[in-house]
């Protein structure tokens, strides 16, 4: 009897010798083709769509690989991309106002007195936006907010906007 798995004749597997022939036990990933050879699965075609949502499923010798989209990174069974939750990621943000995790995204909210500028809160200076907001008085702008400084002799109104 002539042994056959002397030749490898299984490639990426394990050979058997039988009486008059051989046996191939494939690594995990390879299945056994027609021919009695052990050939790579492309699990990302296998895989209905349940591989690598929110990514790329590329197909390597015995496996495959996430291609996460942006947002997204592998979970721990790397068999699909999970939403990187950036609130938690980058404690404060967006302070002073509140970050909110969106699905492969994430939000800043802010506060009154504040704008979202590219992707942060800025203070808005009222002085600038609204010149006429003291009548009267003089404008001094303050994180969120701003103050009417009356001159000698006038005092501020109960809107705080106005010196009388």
């Amino acid at each position: 009897d002539i042994n056959e798995c002397e030749r490898d004749a299984c490639g990426n597997g394990t050979c058997r010798n039988t009486i008059g022939s051989f046996n191939c036990r494939c690594n995990h990933g390879f299945i056994l083709s027609h021919n009695n050879d052990c050939i790579d699965v492309d699990e990302c075609a296998t895989g209905n769509g349940n591989l690598c949502r929110n990514g790329q499923c590329i197909n390597t010798v015995g496996s495959f690989q996430c291609q996460c989209n942006e947002g997204y990174e592998v979970a721990p069974d790397g068999r699909t991309c999970v939403d990187i939750n950036e609130c938690l990621l980058e404690p404060g943000k967006c302070a002073p106002g509140t970050c909110r995790n969106l699905d492969g995204s994430y939000r800043c909210i802010c506060p009154p007195g504040y704008s979202l500028q590219n992707d942060k809160c800025e203070d808005i200076d009222e002085c600038v936006e609204e010149p006429e907001i003291c009548a009267l008085g003089t404008c001094s702008n303050t994180e969120g907010s701003f103050k009417c400084l009356c001159p000698d002799g006038f005092s501020l109104s109960s809107t705080g906007r106005r010196c009388q």
